[in-house]
């Protein structure tokens, strides 16, 4: 490789990850070895009717992204990264942290793994996501500091980190990833070349209220179930029925 193509090449690895530069050698290096498994499908867009926004696989059939994103919606569509769009069906929101929860008719048999760990001030960190409809758009940044944000107009209140991240448009709802490429939060506000994000912790809630609402939901389901065949086998006991 001449002199000029590795000056090319840094320039257009820079402009990738959305820095100028790179960073860290292990910059280039995560997007060379983990986008195959994005590209399977962990990371996709989530289109609202409006715009769009992204969101990532926390199980099987469920993904997690902003509740800004969904803005109100029940149904969204989902696209992948083999540009498959499929119907999604919001079951769960909490306006209060900006985190929403969406679900597909499809299982997934890996999803992208979280980490409750402390995040700290300095900590390096990147992010993957439809920035301005774009697949490979990618940030690399460090954390700052935490501080709680509230925005009444849109109904948050929530212990955020800020970092400095040039997220752009369509980032909302990526996963924020620390150097083992574990999720430690979900881009929520973004500009001026910093980034807010929410803490994975929120994401775990979330998704333990959900499941917690579906393990009720099939208890009142089975009690109604024990309801209905009871009363028919009384109504058969009844004479002349």
């Amino acid at each position: 490789m001449t002199r000029l193509n590795k000056i090319l090449l840094t320039i257009i690895v820079g402009l990738m990850l959305g820095a100028g530069i790179v960073h860290t050698p292990s910059a280039v290096q995560y997007v060379k070895e983990n986008f195959v498994e994005h590209e399977n499908g962990n990371i996709a867009m989530i289109m609202n009717g409006r715009g769009h926004g992204t969101g990532f696989f926390i199980s099987h059939n469920l993904l997690v992204t902003n509740a800004h994103v969904i803005d109100g919606k029940d149904k969204v569509k989902v696209q992948l990264v083999n540009n498959t769009v499929v119907d999604g069906l919001v079951v769960g929101v909490d306006k209060l942290h900006d985190l929403a929860l969406v679900k597909v008719g499809f299982s997934r048999g890996e999803t992208l793994v979280l980490d409750l760990g402390k995040v700290k001030r300095g900590q390096e960190i990147h992010t993957i996501g439809f920035g301005r409809g774009t697949w490979y758009s990618a940030r690399y940044g460090k954390v700052l500091y935490h501080y709680l944000v509230d925005i009444p107009r849109y109904g948050i209140h929530s212990m955020y980190v800020r970092a400095e991240l040039a997220t752009i448009p369509g980032h909302s709802g990526s996963p924020i990833f620390n150097s083992e490429g574990k999720v430690i939060g979900i881009v929520s506000l973004g500009g001026g070349g910093e980034t807010m994000f929410i803490p994975a912790s929120f994401i775990v809630k979330i998704h333990k209220d959900y499941l917690t609402f579906l393990k009720k939901l099939h208890i009142m389901q089975r009690v109604e179930k024990q309801k209905a065949r009871q009363s028919a086998i009384e109504a058969a006991k009844k004479p002349g029925v």
